[in-house]
């Protein structure tokens, strides 16, 4: 075996749906060891059911079982990958606000499934009020309701996703354009900035205002939260300080912990 990554086992893989060697890449004492799937390069852990198959690794968190064990699938093989597709939605995503397919990436039994957006990666769930949106999911509990859904008892109105979709479209056009006159970017002058020079977050602070804004947005959306539906959005300064200081969620909060 090599020595750096360990035993190989060809086991199938509940990301890629091939049997595949499974390279030990963390050996432990108190829980399953760690394995990288040799086709698709992801952490992978051995079912608890079986010994046919690798559970999914996810951030935070790992399967119980493969796809065959936990339901998802009947059979390994041809059929497994339409059988996954079956399982994932079409739906607007509540953090990139993008109409998109989300993939299956959990199977759940007391909850909903937890799914990911194929656009920005973002962990989504069925919004247990409409289904044309997804609700977020999080670091900590998941929404029940989508962006839309949670947006009409606070406003009283029923905004489309479309309109969502278009407002972001018009934005990042906006600061795209924007962003063409670094200097006059980098010199503006705000309380958001102000605050960043006393706190000495200047550098950060200008380097998340002269992002693209998607990338910025997606920063976000990598902490935990999304300000699209919130006043700030448009303004490179206020989006900068909350990914910057966003209670919980923030740049700082993170580095904090």
């Amino acid at each position: 075996p090599d020595p750096i990554s360990g035993p190989v086992e060809e086991k199938w893989c509940s990301w890629c749906l091939t049997r595949v060697p499974q390279k030990l890449i963390q050996k432990n004492l108190l829980k399953r060891n760690v394995y990288s799937c040799s086709k698709c390069n992801q952490r992978t852990l051995n079912c608890r059911l079986c010994n046919a198959a690798m559970a999914r690794g996810h951030p935070g968190w790992d399967d119980e079982l493969c796809l065959r064990c936990d339901k998802t699938i009947a059979e390994w093989g041809e059929s497994a990958s339409a059988e996954v597709d079956e399982k994932s939605r079409t739906g607007w995503c509540s953090w990139c606000f993008a109409s998109t397919t989300h993939g299956h990436v959990q199977k759940s039994l007391l909850s909903r499934n937890v799914l990911r957006c194929s656009s920005c990666e973002g962990r989504t769930l069925r919004c247990v009020r409409c289904e044309e949106g997804l609700a977020r999911g999080g670091f900590g509990p998941d929404d029940l309701t989508c962006a839309r859904c949670t947006e009409v008892p606070r406003h009283h109105t029923e905004p489309r996703w479309p309109a969502y979709h278009e407002k972001l479209a018009d934005v990042f056009a906006k600061q795209r354009a924007e962003l063409r006159n670094l200097d006059e970017v980098l010199g503006r002058d705000s309380e958001f900035r102000k605050e960043a020079f006393v706190r000495g977050l200047i550098r950060p602070f200008l380097c998340l205002t002269t992002m693209d804004p998607a990338v910025r947005l997606n920063c976000a959306a990598l902490l935990g939260f999304s300000y699209v539906t919130e006043e700030l959005f448009g303004d490179a300064h206020a989006e900068a300080w909350a990914v910057l200081m966003r209670k919980r969620h923030g740049l700082r909060a993170w580095a904090l912990d």
